[in-house]
């Protein structure tokens, strides 16, 4: 409840339906651009990356309007859902998003999937908070962060890794499936980010303090959440 107060006087803006929101905010930013493009040559040096933010921002939004129509006019989205407070929420969290953060294609896909799924109410319903919470979730990661959880998620589908545990199976093992898997190329940087997946409760810790000894869990180290979350997102696919 603490969270809907907090947001109550915003969501008020999306009383209209979501195409006119994410129109009028198109606008918004094209009208933001043409007063850059009339600004002085010292302001226009000071608003390069927000030009560079805003293009990408709008262009994002364009894609998310493309899709949400197309799921409306296929029946996928009830006409009441939208002014739903799921919804609502949903949509100033997509739109926080691409307003305050670079918004890279993975975690804005990650996001939209999410609202997509959600809108169709066949996998939860809009009284369901955890759409809200895995969006939530995705904000907070980085890129690399998510392209790590990617490459676990698709690792427990497709590796019989479930009979082959030994203790032969060492964390090594593990973490050269994932830089393979993720294009990382550098085991380092791959430590770094699972440091701040454990903290975030979305990788299983390792058995020992000094980050030795191999825990894959149910789902090749994906914490039940993490691998719910991925989950939820994959069933995008049987939606498009």
């Amino acid at each position: 409840m603490l969270y809907l107060k907090k947001y109550m006087d915003e969501i008020k803006k999306y009383e209209e339906p979501t195409d006119n929101v994410v129109k009028q905010t198109l606008e918004n930013l094209i009208q933001g651009l043409t007063g850059i493009a009339t600004s002085s040559k010292k302001e226009i040096i000071l608003s390069v990356s927000n030009i560079f933010q805003k293009l990408l921002a709008g262009n994002r939004l364009n894609s998310f309007l493309t899709e949400w129509n197309s799921f409306v006019s296929k029946g996928k989205i009830k006409e009441d859902y939208q002014f739903s407070e799921q919804h609502k929420i949903s949509l100033l969290e997509l739109l926080k998003f691409l307003d305050n953060d670079i918004a890279d294609e993975d975690r804005f896909s990650f996001i939209k999937k999410i609202i997509l799924v959600s809108a169709t109410e066949k996998y939860s319903s809009k009284n369901d908070i955890l759409p809200q919470q895995y969006i939530r979730i995705i904000k907070s990661l980085s890129n690399v962060e998510l392209l790590i959880l990617i490459a676990a998620f698709n690792a427990s589908k497709e590796l019989d890794w479930k009979d082959n545990v030994s203790p032969k199976k060492y964390i090594y093992d593990w973490k050269t499936e994932i830089l393979k898997r993720s294009g990382l190329k550098f085991i380092e940087i791959l430590d770094i980010e699972l440091e701040k997946l454990v903290k975030k409760r979305l990788i299983i810790p390792s058995e020992h303090g000094d980050g030795s000894g191999l825990r894959l869990g149910e789902h090749f180290r994906l914490s039940q959440l993490a691998y719910n979350l991925l989950l939820f997102v994959e069933l995008y696919d049987k939606e498009v």
